[in-house]
């Protein structure tokens, strides 16, 4: 055991540990890595802006010119729908409607008054006998008289008892499918085929079948189920749609819808997080105080720094020539990163 300087109370004055040797250099080392990966990285997300504002204009271009040839195609296709409608064909004749009541007969007019007849020719002359006298002209004949008035109808009799049934009739059958023709006038019955499903029309109608008015849906097509995706970390710049799993902050979230937005959020649903620590154990007593050690030998001190740039890491190198445990950075970046944005 050294010699220590004595207090007052004759026990040995402890004196403070000193600062490791390497401690400063670490430090630096520290700063000077992180400024070299941060310039790197703000270097980085400058090219890649400059990238994503390049593609943007890209497809803003392509946009568009898409949109010029739709219009384009659009105009003619409203050209030739307006041509049918002026030229088309006539349509299917409908179907013969009931036949309406009987009206009331009318009560039979009065007879006109007979003309008077005309006078009767000569008659010519006969034969070796002697010449008949002339026949007078035949006197007017005198009007007819007015038809009776009709007499009042009898009481309707009473209701018979009702026939017997008849025999049953042959099965009906549904109209044939067609293809339905946007524009075009369906009857009432029609069935058509529209967006993978069968409408029958319930009125004459020029509407939609996904008018739900006017059409009566008899079935539509099945639609294929989704499984979750999993998309690994979460990124702001990336689009999620709905059941989508990404990981952020040691735990998971699924999209509850497409679009969900910022993580966490209201568009998202934590599947798991991260183990909390657990409370403090009570502590236990203090034990008997050991004996001074040796004196160590002097560690080795830092002389430099080796970047690994992919790894994001900074591994330092001794003095002796070896190397020191490596600085993983990367989540130290992610973490920055992340409240930055």
């Amino acid at each position: 055991m050294g010699n220590k300087p004595m207090t007052s109370n004759g026990k040995h004055e402890e004196s403070s540990p000193a600062p490791p040797p390497f401690a400063d250099d670490l430090i630096d080392g520290w700063r000077e890595a992180l400024a070299e990966v941060l310039a790197e990285q703000q270097h980085q997300w400058a090219r890649e802006r400059a990238l994503l504002e390049a593609q943007a204009a890209a497809i803003i271009s392509d946009l568009r010119r898409h949109v010029t040839e739709l219009e384009a195609k659009v105009t003619a296709m409203v050209a030739d729908r307006l041509a049918l409608v002026r030229d088309g064909q006539d349509g299917v004749p409908g179907p013969v409607g009931e036949r309406g009541e009987k009206g009331e007969q009318g009560a039979p007019g009065e007879n006109g008054a007979t003309g008077a007849q005309g006078n009767q020719g000569e008659r010519g002359e006969k034969g070796d006998a002697g010449e008949c006298g002339e026949r007078g002209d035949v006197g007017p004949q005198g009007d007819h008289g007015q038809n009776g008035e009709r007499g009042p109808q009898g009481d309707r009799g009473e209701r018979g008892e009702p026939g017997e049934r008849g025999e049953r009739g042959a099965p009906g059958m549904l109209p044939a499918v067609k293809v339905y023709w946007p524009g075009a006038v369906h009857y009432e019955g029609a069935i058509v085929a529209y967006d993978g499903g069968t409408f029958q029309a319930c009125c004459d109608t020029a509407k939609a079948p996904d008018d739900p008015g006017e059409w009566v849906c008899l079935a539509v097509a099945g639609k294929d189920g989704r499984t979750p995706t999993v998309r690994g970390t979460f990124a702001a710049d990336e689009k999620y749609r709905a059941l989508d799993i990404v990981a952020l902050n040691g735990g998971s979230f699924i999209a509850r819808r497409n679009d969900p937005g910022d993580c966490p959020g209201a568009g998202w649903q934590s599947l798991t997080m991260p183990g909390k620590r657990g409370e403090r154990g009570i502590r236990g007593e203090k034990g008997d105080r050991g004996e001074p050690g040796k004196p160590g030998s002097a560690g080795p001190a830092i002389v430099g720094w080796q970047i690994d740039r992919k790894a994001y890491a900074a591994v330092p190198i001794l003095d002796d020539g070896s190397q020191g445990a490596a600085l993983e950075l990367r989540s130290l970046f992610e973490q920055f990163q992340i409240e930055t944005h």
